[in-house]
């Protein structure tokens, strides 16, 4: 199946394909510092799931008031950096892959308008169905390869991200959940769901963390896109 003949998100399921046969891993995103987490939550928050053996990390370091590293940890070791950047694309560095090259935001993940409608347009409000949304930079879907080789495509909505495998099946690997209560403490959630987490232990987690990482680089784009 073509790109070009993808979908509209709208079309998407919001549950998985398959029956859940294991549990899904729920993240709970709560501020590192509870005094100060307004606008701050994901990029400087702690990850914990009952059901994951790992907690995750992410701390930002801000230059001239801008963020300009986020640093990724699993426990106590750097899985990840981000390095932000505003006139150039961002940098990506996942410690254990191999090589330890920076890879850039528009070669990690694939823009996508995510739309086959004619005279589908850019960066304007539009209809879809019987919901108006945005085509615009940060709202534009994004394809990428997992650790595990499989195709996936970040759909990104106005509140919302979700990643579905980038095929007819579009099966449901991850979701955001966001409530009106944000940013309180157990209110922010990331899903990722059995149909995201196969093969063995170690490629499990390197999926896992791959899902974060660009959740977090999208959520950023998603928010400053507002």
């Amino acid at each position: 199946m073509s790109t070009s003949a993808f979908p509209s998100k709208f079309d998407f399921p919001d549950t998985p394909n398959s029956g859940d046969s294991e549990p899904s891993i729920a993240f709970t995103i709560s501020p590192i510092n509870p005094l100060h987490p307004s606008g701050f939550t994901k990029l400087n928050g702690k990850y914990t799931s009952s059901s994951f053996p790992h907690t995750y990390t992410t701390k930002t370091e801000n230059e001239n008031w801008l963020p300009s590293l986020t640093t990724v940890r699993c426990d106590d070791s750097v899985v990840a950096n981000i390095h932000w950047k505003t006139l150039s694309p961002t940098l990506f560095h996942f410690v254990d892959s191999v090589g330890s090259e920076m890879i850039p935001s528009n070669v990690l993940m694939r823009h996508d308008s995510g739309s086959n409608e004619p005279g589908s347009k850019k960066g304007a409000y539009q209809w879809e169905g019987n919901v108006l949304t945005l085509r615009g930079s940060g709202f534009e879907d994004r394809i990428v390869t997992l650790p595990d080789e499989r195709q996936a495509r970040w759909v990104i909505g106005r509140i919302t991200c979700q990643l579905y495998t980038n095929n007819e099946a579009r099966t449901l690997l991850a979701k955001f959940h966001r409530t009106r209560k944000e940013p309180k403490e157990g209110t922010l959630v990331i899903q990722i769901f059995p149909e995201a987490t196969q093969g063995e232990a170690k490629q499990r987690k390197a999926v896992v963390e791959f899902i974060l990482v660009t959740y977090l680089y999208l959520e950023k784009t998603r928010i400053d896109s507002l």
